[in-house]
């Protein structure tokens, strides 16, 4: 994969896995310009994305002892861009779609009761199984209910965060209106 295929992200040398820090694209931006730098074909605008300060070259250092920089490619579906985000942000919203997966949740907890079971996490980890299998009944109402859900490979991370998203903006909505 080349350099133009993809955005840069880190990548834990430990485990390979993909950093969800929120800083993540310039902090990358940066160990490349370094490993750039290094490997000669620095200067110019190469140059500008390079630390100043011995705080900034000490946190970059750092950096550079966990993470990789690589390059990971966009995920592909029928549809992109704002009209895309704003499709799936309504999906999520969509409180029938969320009430129907919570009850066939609760269904696989009493049959599974395992510990940490009832988690954001445990919910994204069961969805995300759900989903993955076409004959599942998760997998028809989110068909019937959101099939953009379905368009593109969702993580466990997404899922938690798209409802952690949700949760905030409910919160908010019943603070403001009391």
């Amino acid at each position: 994969m080349s350099e133009h295929d993809g955005h840069l992200v880190l990548k834990r040398k430990d485990s390979g896995k993909i950093a969800s820090r929120k800083d993540q694209k310039k902090i990358a931006l940066t160990l490349k310009a370094q490993q750039l730098t290094d490997d000669g074909q620095g200067g110019g605008i190469v140059s500008l994305l390079l630390p100043n300060s011995p705080q900034e070259k000490n946190k970059i250092s750092e950096m550079a002892n966990i993470y990789d920089v690589a390059s990971v490619k966009p995920r592909s579906g029928k549809k992109t861009g704002k009209v895309d985000r704003l499709e799936l942000s309504a999906a999520v919203n969509n409180d029938e779609l969320i009430c129907k997966l919570a009850v066939q949740f609760g269904t696989f907890v009493e049959k599974n009761s395992f510990p940490h079971a009832i988690s954001a996490k445990a919910f994204s980890r069961w969805l995300k199984g759900e989903l993955a299998k076409k004959d599942s009944v998760v997998y028809r109402i989110v068909y019937r209910h959101a099939p953009i859900l379905l368009e593109l490979e969702r993580g466990d991370r997404w899922w938690e965060d798209a409802l952690a998203l949700r949760k905030n903006a409910e919160l908010r909505t019943y603070n403001h209106n009391n």
